[in-house]
């Protein structure tokens, strides 16, 4: 073949491949990457696993919304975003979840009780750091705490957890009207009756805000405040030393 037929002929080739490897290009960019490419994109990128913490957040809001009880395994699941083997190696159960949320909610509680009662100097300030606290923890988790109020008993550990909280806290109470009342700054000859007088009032009031829908957030510091002092029976002053 003449050099100039077998130059015509080359030519003719690469005319072919350059048009066809232009149309797979335009193909590819309008269509998206091949199975291939996507597959191997795929095993390349890492999936985010499922944590403990987000089937808890989810809880959080789905309990909230549906009730513990009319919450369905399956919906708790769906709502997490998990499959069954990623729930169960976190969870034994639906109850087991309920267990968890109560336990981290009074977990910071009594933490953060323990540290209220230590900087307190007096029944006013003391009332007024507790209240800050309780509202910084509480109304952030609105919902988990109508979950405290409404569904945390229908689980026997998370009933036990918050029959310890409640003993624990009129406890401390209780031991702090014992010293307010040898200083005068409390009437009373009953402390311990009245350690539980003022946690069920305060109770009430959280009750109120976080179940019934009566207080707004931006209300609930005031309504605790006024209650504990409407039930302390003050002698000498709510600034005495506690």
């Amino acid at each position: 073949m003449p050099a100039s037929m077998r130059l015509a002929h080359a030519a003719l080739r690469a005319g072919s491949w350059q048009m066809t490897h232009g149309l797979w290009a335009d193909r590819h960019r309008a269509n998206g990457p091949s199975v291939a490419t996507t597959k191997s994109a795929r095993g390349k990128r890492k999936r985010k696993k499922p944590t403990a913490d987000g089937i808890l957040q989810a809880a959080e809001r789905v309990f909230a919304e549906q009730g513990y009880g009319a919450t369905s395994l399956r919906e708790l699941m769906t709502a997490a975003k998990v499959s069954t083997t990623a729930f169960y190696a976190r969870f034994d159960s639906k109850e087991a979840v309920l267990d968890e949320l109560i336990r981290g909610l009074v977990e910071s509680l009594s933490k953060d009780v323990l540290e209220v009662a230590a900087r307190a100097r007096d029944v006013e300030s003391g009332l007024g750091v507790g209240t800050e606290m309780l509202v910084e923890l509480l109304v952030p988790h609105k919902n988990l705490a109508r979950l405290f109020f409404t569904e945390a008993t229908t689980s026997p550990a998370s009933k036990e957890v918050v029959r310890s909280l409640h003993v624990q806290l009129a406890a401390l109470l209780d031991a702090r009207l014992v010293r307010m009342r040898d200083k005068g700054a409390v009437a009373t000859n009953d402390t311990s009756a009245l350690a539980w007088a003022l946690l069920g009032a305060m109770e009430l009031q959280l009750i109120r805000w976080a179940v019934l829908g009566d207080l707004a957030d931006s209300a609930l510091g005031a309504a605790l405040r006024k209650t504990a002092l409407a039930v302390l029976p003050t002698g000498s002053g709510v600034r005495a030393t506690a």
